[in-house]
């Protein structure tokens, strides 16, 4: 899986020069940013560091994942924005407004890692005579889901982010009589830090 990570993140960082004269360059800038979220998939909170590019009004991110509980790499995000209103990234004085507001979608894959300490509590609590050790449980869960980010310039290359959405998910090798579901809808909301643009 950190093979699969490591070369599409090789692919993002290359994809003016795998592509060749198709692409311009100079239409592309990449950037980075941090970030903290929270879905309902079970798996409870979220740290992510991501490298982005974008042209244009689109946005494309990769990044690994780190579950708050366990503190542990256990996948990786891939994220897309795209601006509706408000911030102009591509403004080369980073300068253009205060506000902005963006849609956008994410996938995410996590390997094997523990529920969250209230999905635990909750399975404790309805399997109260099982002898089932629910923090040893681990699943792999696929997510993915779309929403609102509202941008707030803090710095003259820098916004804070904040976002909601709706998402769904779907564990790999879910244990059969859990009072957690398999699979179903979510809502996802975090917050972070964005620099859209490096100097290259």
């Amino acid at each position: 899986m950190k093979l699969h990570f490591f070369l599409a993140l090789f692919f993002l960082l290359n994809t003016d020069k795998i592509f060749g004269q198709e692409i311009n360059k100079k239409t592309f800038h990449y950037g980075f940013g941090l970030e903290y979220y929270v879905t309902g998939s079970g798996h409870g909170g979220f740290y992510s560091g991501y490298l982005s590019m974008s042209k244009g009004k689109s946005a494309f991110s990769l990044g690994p994942v780190v579950q708050k509980r366990s503190l542990k790499f256990g996948g990786a995000r891939l994220g897309f924005t795209y601006k509706i209103a408000g911030l102009d990234d591509e403004d080369k004085s980073l300068n253009t407004g205060r506000v902005g507001l963006k849609f956008f979608s994410y996938l995410q894959y996590v390997d094997l890692l523990p529920l969250s300490y209230s999905a635990e509590n909750s399975e404790t609590t309805v399997h109260v005579n099982s002898q089932m050790d629910w923090n040893g449980i681990k699943l792999s869960t696929l997510e993915g889901g779309a929403g609102i980010e509202i941008h707030i310039r803090i710095a003259k290359a820098i916004t804070w982010k904040n976002y909601v959405g709706l998402a769904g998910f779907y564990h790999f090798n879910y244990v059969s009589g859990m009072y957690n579901d398999r699979s179903g809808p979510a809502i996802i909301f975090g917050t972070g830090i964005n620099i859209p643009r490096l100097k290259m």
